[in-house]
């Protein structure tokens, strides 16, 4: 009888061994072509994976891929949608054993993504216009769907929990070739954290968008009865001492989502907020004084409203209300209610 448990013991040691220790010892390199064509049957593009694929049980699950990139539409400016020198994935084995997927670790090393509107009005991050078609794809597209119904219908939602998204060095590129402008934010260094998918997030992280360096903190909270999402974000800048603060919430998301809040802004020099953005030539000399904002705002896709806001430039105060309607063109409203202008000063 002893034996017997011991042989079903040493099994049982010998399954759990291969288990964990067995896809160290797999040349995940082989897999390449069968993860690219899974990768063109979800998003009808080209994946290339240039370096080592490595996946490991022990001690946590883990992923690490090298040297990756996802190909571009044809008649895109550049060749590749995404590039990226290192992806690595670490999920906690403990919480895993118990049914919960947390996520220790995502890394994105030296990541460059190019978002393009395409002369032809194609925007390249539409993935649903070309998937490869095949068994695959229906495949796929028959998963999406049956989790997107049982999402509807309240069934089974799995616990996520993300500790540690970072992004090292990252790049983005917004580029409308329809009208030929070029945004790039660069020297992106990033982290978030999420304690389900449907949310409390976290952010923090530096970036330089137009030559200027800012770092921000952001928060968006978990999303009440599927229609209201608190969310607060702090923005500091080098030039002039800059800072911005938005605190509020963003309704009605089913229908027509619409933020409100209030927002609060400070510069310690107004005149080198204005030379980073950019602004060429002279400034006029009373540009080099403390400027300040505050007030409560309504903004939607058709347009916003600043209420009660107070501007503050050296000693002269102002208090008005700003809206803009979007459309066809801009229409923009200032109502605006001076105090005093101290002339010697400007």
């Amino acid at each position: 009888m002893k034996k017997i448990l011991f042989g079903v013991v040493g099994l049982v040691g010998v399954l759990v061994a291969a288990v964990l220790i067995g896809p160290g010892l797999i040349d995940w390199n082989d897999y390449r072509e069968q993860i690219a064509a899974r990768a063109k049957a979800l998003t009808g593009r080209t994946l290339v994976i240039g370096g080592d694929i490595r996946i490991t049980l022990l001690p946590a699950p883990a992923l690490v891929v090298n040297d990756v990139a996802l190909v571009n539409l044809e008649g895109a400016a550049t060749t590749d949608m995404v590039r990226l020198k290192s992806l690595e994935i670490r999920i906690a084995l403990g919480p895993l054993l118990a049914g919960k997927f947390e996520v220790e670790t995502v890394k994105l090393v030296e990541p460059v993504i190019e978002l393009e509107i395409l002369g032809d009005g194609r925007r390249n991050w539409d993935f649903t216009a070309k998937r490869a078609p095949g068994p695959a794809a229906a495949t796929a597209a028959d998963e999406a769907g049956k989790e997107g119904d049982q999402a509807a219908s309240g069934g089974f939602q799995p616990s996520v929990r993300l500790d540690n998204f970072t992004i090292e060095n990252g790049v983005l590129v917004f580029r409308d070739s329809r009208k030929g402008t070029v945004e790039r934010v660069a020297e992106i260094n990033a982290r978030l954290a999420a304690r389900s998918l449907g949310g409390p997030f976290e952010s923090s992280g530096r970036l330089v968008a137009r030559g200027i360096p800012l770092s921000y903190e952001v928060y968006v909270g978990r999303v009440i009865e599927e229609r209201t999402v608190p969310v607060s974000l702090t923005i500091t800048g080098a030039p002039g001492g800059a800072g911005v603060q938005i605190g509020g919430a963003l309704l009605n998301l089913a229908d027509a989502p619409r933020f409100e809040g209030k927002v609060k802004g400070e510069v310690d020099k107004l005149s080198a907020l204005i030379a980073a953005a950019g602004v060429g030539g002279p400034l006029p000399g009373f540009l080099n004084q403390a400027f300040g904002f505050d007030g409560a705002v309504v903004a939607s896709a058709s347009g916003a409203e600043l209420k009660d806001f107070a501007l503050r430039l050296g000693d002269t105060r102002a208090t008005g209300t700003v809206s803009m309607t979007l459309g066809d063109a801009a229409n923009v409203t200032v109502q605006v209610a001076v105090n005093h202008i101290d002339m010697d000063k400007w």
